[in-house]
């Protein structure tokens, strides 16, 4: 199942694609996006996480894998 969720503040939101193989999709307004990577350790944590998902355990296809990673602007 497909799931939206968005901020009471209206200034994120967050699109959980089981359809995709559990990808999630996050954005907001700046300030929500620079809260969102200190609490994860930084852009280059969180790409080298997601990359090294994408390697080695992600079974989506290609074309699909390609798509998400120019989405994210990391390919």
């Amino acid at each position: 199942m497909d799931v939206l969720l968005f901020g009471r503040s209206g200034m994120w939101g967050c699109i959980c694609a089981a359809s995709l193989d559990d990808v999630a999709v996050v954005g907001g307004d700046g300030q929500f996006v620079s809260a969102l990577l200190e609490r994860v350790g930084g852009e280059v944590v969180l790409r080298e996480r997601f990359l090294r998902f994408a390697r080695d355990e992600w079974s989506v296809g290609e074309d699909m894998r390609r798509r998400l990673l120019r989405m994210a602007g990391w390919e």
